[in-house]
């Protein structure tokens, strides 16, 4: 058999068992002298240059579920972990290692065009409602919102004027396409009530003029069918003209 026979059944020819443990017990206890950083600079050029264009050809589902599996298999020793995690804390303790990993991590955040694909993900992100809703809701849960003396004023004041018919829900109970609405009826009608601090809803924070904020909010719920009534905090020291604002408000109907 000449070499370019023997090349041709490379990955064909299966070894048998007893030529298996022939070859293993020959090699047992040996151990290959250390490549040089030449002969190992070469290989891998060699390698590289072989492989360059190279297409594979797609594996197979069973290839695919073989391989998972093993590797399920060797991940479910606790041995794996601990000795993973020696290898990772070695690598991470050498200079050389960390200043390489530094070197790269500069080059993808200082790369244009990966500044630029994830400028567009953010935006596609934050586009979906859905999204939007979720981490809305996540930060207010999870800073543990509780409602200001503005909004607990305001609180037994409906509760006053509608017993059991209006909510908070400025902790994040209720999120519509992304907006926290501040209170909103549970006695079957599609309303909410906003509740605008003087500072943080003005023109210095918002950076438009307060009536065009207002009527953002209030155009934003109306797309979902809800009617949205806007009380500003400096309202509240007129509490008869509040509580007439209010009702008229309530008596509403779509």
């Amino acid at each position: 058999m000449d070499l370019q026979d023997w090349r041709g059944l490379r990955g064909k020819y299966e070894r048998t068992p007893e030529v298996r443990a022939k070859q293993s017990s020959f090699l047992k206890g040996k151990k290959k002298p250390p490549r040089s950083a030449e002969h190992r600079a070469n290989h891998r050029a060699s390698m590289i240059g072989k492989n360059k264009g190279r297409i594979l050809p797609p594996r197979s589902a069973e290839h695919r579920a073989a391989a998972s599996a093993g590797q399920r298999k060797r991940w479910s020793r606790p041995e794996e972990h601990i000795k993973h995690s020696i290898v990772m804390m070695a690598s991470l303790s050498s200079l050389k290692v960390r200043n390489k990993m530094s070197a790269s991590a500069k080059i993808r955040v200082n790369c244009l065009g990966a500044q630029e694909r994830k400028r567009i993900e953010k935006i596609k992100y934050w586009q979906n409602p859905v999204n939007r809703s979720y981490n809305v809701r996540a930060t207010l849960l999870g800073n543990k919102v509780k409602p200001n003396k503005p909004e607990k004023f305001l609180t037994k004041l409906l509760q006053k004027l509608f017993p059991n018919e209006w909510k908070y829900v400025g902790d994040g109970q209720f999120i519509l396409a992304g907006k926290c609405p501040d209170f909103i009826n549970i006695n079957g009608q599609k309303k909410i009530i906003e509740l605008f601090g003087d500072y943080w809803h003005s023109e210095e924070v918002t950076g438009i003029s307060k009536e065009q904020h207002e009527q953002e909010r209030v155009d934003h719920f109306t797309q979902y069918g809800y009617q949205t009534l806007v009380i500003w905090e400096c309202e509240l020291k007129d509490i008869k003209s509040i509580e007439n604002k209010i009702i008229d408000f309530d008596s509403l109907r779509a």
